[in-house]
C-alpha cells in the first residue's frame, strides 16, 4: 500500500508545469489576481490563479492570452489602473508561482475554469457545475452531459 501510495505522490508531483513561466506570464498572472482578487486574501488569489491556467491549458494559449481574451476581465479595458505595490506584487507573486508549480491545494475548487462576481448571475454560468463562493467571487467547473462527456462550451 505504501509503494501504491508514493506513487500516486510522484505522479501527482509531475502534474504541475515542468518549464519555468515567462517573465511575461508571471506579469499577467499577477496583474489579474491583484485586480481581481487583491482583498480576497492569499486563497482568493490562488483560485483566481487556477482558474487562468486551467483555460490555458484547455484552451492550448498562453496566460495573458487567456486574460487579455475579449470580455473576460474587466480590468483589462481600463486605462488608468493603479500601480501595484511593490510588496505586494512579491506576495501575489509568491502565491501565483505556488499554484504554477502545483504547491497549492485546491480540493473540490482544483477544476475550476471560471468565475464571476457573486452578485452576478451571468447567462454561461447555467451551462456549468457551480463549485463555491469564496468571498466576492462564485467559481464554476465543467459539467457531464447526458453521455457522461465534459462538456467546455459554455462560452460559444
Amino acid at each position: 500500500m505504501k509503494i501504491i501510495f508514493s506513487l500516486i505522490l510522484m505522479l501527482l508531483s509531475t502534474l504541475s508545469f515542468s518549464r519555468d513561466i515567462s517573465k511575461k506570464d508571471l506579469s499577467c498572472l499577477v496583474r489579474n489576481a491583484y485586480y481581481e482578487a487583491n482583498l480576497e486574501g492569499s486563497k482568493g488569489i490562488a483560485l483566481v490563479t487556477k482558474t487562468v491556467l486551467n483555460r490555458a491549458i484547455k484552451q492550448n494559449k498562453s496566460f495573458c492570452s487567456v486574460i487579455y481574451q475579449k470580455y473576460q476581465y474587466s480590468w483589462t479595458r481600463k486605462k488608468n489602473l493603479s500601480v501595484i505595490p511593490a510588496n505586494r506584487k512579491l506576495e501575489i507573486e509568491k502565491v501565483v508561482l505556488a499554484v504554477y508549480h502545483n504547491k497549492y491545494y485546491f480540493g473540490t475548487y482544483n477544476n475550476v475554469i471560471s468565475f464571476h462576481e457573486k452578485s452576478l448571475k451571468p447567462k454561461w454560468s447555467s451551462k456549468l457545475t457551480k463549485v463555491g463562493t469564496w468571498k466576492n467571487h462564485t467559481f464554476y467547473k465543467e459539467f457531464k452531459n447526458e453521455n457522461n462527456v465534459y462538456s467546455f462550451n459554455a462560452y460559444k
